[in-house]
């Protein structure tokens, strides 16, 4: 019996150093890759926080920017539609005066080319 009882302990010590070792080359790698992660992650958190902190202080600013230059396009667009629009009359007027004189010159010269056209025609039926 007590050869027996020495051979399972021999058993059981053996296989605890293995255990022993697997937990040491499996085990101590995992605990360590976890314990870098944490670090990184308070990293981040850091620079998160550092972020939080920085647009904290610059999203007001920003927005009174923001709010500003949208109140100066509004009142440049009034300027432009109420000084703008005697402009925008008076180009029209001068362009359509010049849509009038091509008008004139181009179908002056269309019916001028038409015409003389239509006489080469009648003198060639006529010959």
């Amino acid at each position: 019996p007590s050869l027996v009882f020495g051979a399972l302990l021999l058993a059981f010590v053996a296989s605890a150093a293995g255990a022993f070792a697997v937990a040491t080359l499996v085990v101590t790698p995992s605990l360590r890759a976890l314990e870098m992660a944490g670090k990184a992650v308070e990293l981040a958190a850091i620079e998160t926080e550092r972020a939080a902190n920085a647009t904290a202080f610059d999203l007001p600013r920003t927005l009174e920017d923001v709010s500003a230059a949208s109140r100066e396009w509004e009142l440049l667009g009034r300027e432009l539609r109420e000084g703008g629009s005697g402009l925008l009359k008076a180009w029209y007027n001068t362009r359509k005066g010049s849509e009038d004189l091509v008008y004139g010159l181009t179908s002056g010269a269309t019916n001028a080319t038409i015409g003389g056209a239509e006489a080469t025609i009648k003198a060639a039926r006529n010959s």
